[in-house]
């Protein structure tokens, strides 16, 4: 890492759009921008990521209730997803198993050749 953790805090308190800045932050030292946000909360920093926008962009501050609210509706649809794609590989590997066809992503000729390896 390029930048002190203190460093990383300062730059963080004193961005205009904050969210923008994990990014950045994540970008000059050449890490995830989950290794930012641990370090920033790590610090004692509130930090707030960046909410989908419907309709109407707010022009006040979430309280913190309404943020939490609004992470927990966002969780509950990245959950939806996550299943729905689990169900649909899961079909995929019962079908290409069930087929005898693929071995490791390899397409083989025939089932002895399964066994073989």
């Amino acid at each position: 890492m390029n930048m002190t953790e203190g460093e990383i805090c300062r730059q963080y308190r004193s961005a205009k759009d904050r969210a923008s800045q994990l990014q950045i932050l994540a970008d000059l030292n050449c890490v995830p921008r989950l290794e930012i946000i641990k370090i920033l909360m790590h610090n004692g920093e509130q930090v707030r990521l960046p909410l989908a926008a419907k309709g109407k962009k707010r022009t006040t501050e979430l309280t913190d209730e309404e943020y939490t609210a609004a992470l927990f509706r966002r969780l509950d649809v990245l959950d939806r997803e996550i299943s729905k794609r689990e169900r649909e590989y899961r079909e995929i590997v019962a079908v290409m198993k069930g087929a005898g066809r693929y071995k490791c992503g390899k397409k083989v000729r025939n089932a002895a050749q399964l066994s073989e390896k």
